[in-house]
């Protein structure tokens, strides 16, 4: 095996024998205070030297006694904090070039030389199931595809119209009048040729049943706004929840406000049952006043710019979950982003031990409560 800096890591000399370790793609900083004999060690660590071919050229360079213990115990903390990695030169990854750099990315959401390749491989064959491809559904969707993965299910009963087109990235003119499924298949088979596109053109409503397409999928996404994205989400979720299957309640935008959605990992995270009991709590005081002025076109404004962030940060939070990235607590739960102040504000929604759903509550509690 031979020994390198990750690639995505830089490394600085500041005072003191200070030394810096830079990860590019994070921004994430080590500090340490180190000898001289360990700065030009870390400067012989190039990828094409072992473990005793380090200790040699250290040795005669610099004219040490340094044993392979020492040297040893070294790399082994260098690769503790995903600075140094083993690399096998004989191991092929097979590896499309084009997912070089978001492989560089991955790389460092876990240890070891070929993590980035794995966590692209766990990425590409993640099966996914999209409720909704309009404005951020839809994104969702390119976006994965453009990452990379073979398999997508979307499910959406609507057509096209002329509107759409300035509201979504994938519709063009010539899609006006089709189904939004057939629509998105063309797109993504566009971005990957090899890609499985399953289109259903179904609603999403009381009584339709897709047990077999969430069993058949490794995540859920759910888009689906109609008759209300409230609905949908907790009819899916309940299922996803009996099922153990990691879903992700995609979010919108209204005025000026965008929402984050919110990851949901059965066991883990709060479930969209303790969203709405959430909420309910916080809204129980409050009543709303019925002193409407005048009519309004009852459509929210919003540009396809906003759906796309709402997509990006939703794609971001999926791929770093399935290739086994650490969260912080607060990133678990829904975010409002402020397009007027730029800045977002997440809620601090707990597990609630008293839910029906993944706590403790009964059980028979009303489905639409």
């Amino acid at each position: 095996m031979f020994y390198k800096i990750r690639d995505c890591v830089d490394v600085y000399t500041l005072k003191d024998n200070i030394l810096m370790f830079y990860f590019i793609n994070t921004r994430k900083t080590y500090e340490y205070k180190v000898n001289e004999g360990s700065i030009k060690l870390i400067s012989l660590i190039n990828g094409e030297r072992s473990v005793d071919d380090l200790v040699n050229v250290y040795n005669i360079t610099y004219k040490r006694n340094v044993s392979k213990k020492s040297l040893m115990q070294i790399l082994a903390f260098l690769m503790s904090i995903n600075v140094v990695v083993e690399i096998d030169p004989n191991y092929k990854t097979n590896i499309d070039s084009r997912y070089e750099r978001q492989i560089n990315y991955l790389s460092e959401l876990s240890l070891g030389e070929f993590s980035g390749i794995e966590n692209h491989k766990k990425l590409v064959n993640t099966k996914f199931l999209i409720l909704g491809v309009g404005g951020v559904g839809g994104d969702i969707a390119l976006l994965l595809a453009m990452a990379g993965v073979k398999e997508i299910t979307v499910l959406d009963h609507d057509n096209v119209t002329d509107s759409d087109i300035a509201r979504h990235m994938y519709f063009r003119k010539k899609y006006i009048g089709c189904k939004k499924v057939d629509a998105i298949k063309e797109e993504l088979s566009r971005i990957n040729p090899d890609i499985i596109v399953n289109c259903l053109c179904l609603a999403y409503r009381p009584d339709t049943n897709i047990d077999e397409w969430i069993d058949k999928s490794d995540f859920v996404i759910n888009s689906a706004d109609e008759p209300y994205i409230g609905y949908t989400s907790i009819k899916l979720s309940r299922k996803c929840y009996e099922k153990n299957k990691p879903h992700y309640i995609a979010g919108g935008f209204d005025i000026h406000v965008m929402s984050t959605g919110e990851l949901i990992i059965p066991g883990v995270t709060p479930c969209v049952n303790c969203y709405m009991r959430y909420f309910k709590k916080k809204l129980s005081n409050w009543t709303p006043e019925n002193k409407k002025v005048y009519d309004t076109m009852n459509e929210y404004g919003g540009f396809a710019s906003q759906s796309l962030f709402s997509a990006s940060y939703a794609t971001t939070q999926i791929i770093k979950y399935i290739c086994g990235s650490e969260f912080e607590s607060e990133r678990l739960t829904r975010g409002e982003v402020d397009f007027e102040k730029y800045n977002i504000q997440y809620l601090d929604v707990k597990k609630d031990p008293e839910c029906p759903v993944c706590g403790g509550g009964v059980k028979n509690e009303s489905k639409d409560s």
